[in-house]
């Protein structure tokens, strides 16, 4: 589950970073993903996320997603055709 989005305000952001705490690297990937596909954003293309330990010791995986411009979502539709 995604528990941390950074920055608060990501509406207006061109770059963020999420939280998951899933159980392993594959799973926040893909939740990670989920959440950018569902909010106009994507995923960098890192295999391995940086882990943390929050204060409360939840082991957390962190991510960074970036908001495609118009060049990139051409490429992105190109691709999955």
């Amino acid at each position: 589950m995604i528990r941390r989005i950074v920055p608060e305000d990501w509406q207006n952001a061109i770059t963020i970073q999420l939280d998951s705490d899933a159980a392993e690297n594959r799973q926040a990937i893909q939740e990670i993903e989920s959440w950018a596909s569902a909010h106009g954003f994507a995923r960098t293309t890192e295999c391995f996320l940086r882990q943390a330990i929050t204060a409360d010791d939840r082991r957390i995986f962190r991510g960074i997603c970036f908001r495609p411009e118009s060049d990139e979502q051409r490429t992105f539709a190109q691709t999955n055709r």
